[in-house]
């Protein structure tokens, strides 16, 4: 996970982190025990806010249901961002 997935403002799925791994911070992951993991920009108009990460313990963890799923979620975090 790094700073231009954050900024392209889209979500960011790597279903086997053993052999995607890009950046220190994936590493520890790895060393946690997590295998694959979903993160989502929490946008509000132009504005990153922070993000939403979800780690599975199994490659391969997150289908498109799931995704779309904690996508949702992300979405109504936002609306409390904006009231």
């Amino acid at each position: 996970m790094s700073l231009k997935h954050i900024q392209s403002k889209q979500s960011y799925l790597v279903q086997d982190l053993l052999s995607e791994a890009e950046s220190v911070s994936d590493t520890q992951l790895i060393e946690e025990g997590v295998k694959s993991y979903l993160m989502i920009p929490l946008v509000v108009g132009e504005r990153i806010m922070g993000t939403l990460n979800v780690g599975g313990r199994y490659p391969f963890m997150f289908m498109d249901e799931e995704v779309s799923l904690i996508e949702d979620i992300a979405k109504s975090i936002t609306v409390t961002y904006k009231q």
